[in-house]
């Protein structure tokens, strides 16, 4: 039985534990959403981040009033758009005046347009970004990670393993040191028509030759196979991963998007998310995300520092 389905298992609510010292400045694009600046709020009251955001003061006020909460734990320096928000709020951190970067009521296509600009230097050489989510899930007794729900569109298998890479590293940030890894694919078996089978096979086969130091790889595994170890024995999937695993690797931002999306409001999961892959934590959430995922998904990037408590180190050197 997996260890990662005991009564130690990290939960969303614990992944505070592995927050470091001192406490970080966040900066923050555009805190134009009631659900941002609750976050902000919540975050200061609880003495786990100080905030520097990019956007309009007057609208950041205005909504520090209407959610009755002190908005003084926060500075806003004033841009005239979005796109500005979010150019500013990338230089803040490539420039060492915060060392995490937040995304608040802009685009995701403006928020990353900002980080990876060359001179933002917020990318290292050969580092590819991704979206790592952490769910808890309603009868399943472990955080399942699902990866990529939001930047890579179509990636190759190379990609994929920079993706699975990235989780994996994400995974052990919070005390999951041997992640069970399931690639998933509408199939367990390998039809070279279905290019996410062929992937994912391909992925466990690199997995089983070293590639993934510490962490178990299988596939292809339809998502029940993945996640229920009753649907792995009825279709007799013998496999160390099926049933129990703890990062989902989905073949296409489609799939991912749905998924995410399909817990979140059909199965009532909660939810934090990250950006891995980059120099320092990034907060992407949706726009339409609580605010509680979105301070869940600001604790979660804080522990990703490095030098947290389990002295994980979260750069992709």
């Amino acid at each position: 039985m997996s260890t990662k389905a005991s009564a130690a298992s990290p939960t969303l609510d614990s992944i505070a534990e592995f927050v470091p010292s001192p406490v970080p400045c966040v900066a923050v694009a555009a805190p134009h959403s009631e659900d941002t600046v609750l976050c902000m709020a919540r975050a200061v009251r609880d003495g786990i981040a100080t905030f520097l955001c990019f956007g309009d003061p007057t609208v950041v006020r205005r909504l520090a009033e209407q959610c009755e909460v002190d908005g003084n734990g926060f500075d806003v320096v004033s841009v005239p758009d979005d796109d500005t928000a979010c150019i500013a709020a990338a230089d803040a951190v490539s420039l060492g005046r915060a060392s995490v970067l937040m995304k608040g009521l802009v685009t995701t296509a403006s928020f990353m347009h900002a980080i990876l600009r060359k001179d933002a230097r917020l990318v290292p050489t050969g580092s590819l970004l991704s979206h790592v989510a952490a769910f808890e899930i309603q009868g399943i007794p472990r955080i399942v990670f699902l990866t990529d729900a939001a930047i890579n569109i179509v990636p190759s298998v190379d990609d994929k393993e920079r993706i699975l890479e990235n989780a994996v590293r994400v995974a052990r940030s919070i005390g999951i040191d041997r992640p069970y890894v399931a690639c998933i694919a509408p199939v367990e078996a390998v039809n070279p028509r279905i290019g996410s089978t062929v992937d994912a096979a391909e992925l466990t086969q690199r997995g089983r030759g070293g590639e993934f130091a510490g962490a178990v790889v299988g596939g292809p595994f339809g998502l029940d196979v993945a996640i229920s170890r009753e649907a792995a024995a009825a279709k007799k999937i013998d496999d160390p991963v099926a049933g129990r695993a703890d990062i989902i690797v989905v073949p296409s931002l489609d799939v991912g998007n749905a998924v995410y999306k399909s817990l979140v409001y059909c199965a009532n999961a909660r939810v934090a998310a990250v950006v891995a892959g980059a120099r320092v934590p990034i907060v992407l959430t949706s726009r339409a995300d609580s605010d509680e995922t979105k301070y869940l998904s600001l604790v979660f990037a804080i522990a990703q520092r490095p030098n947290n408590k389990l002295d994980s180190g979260f750069r992709n050197n």
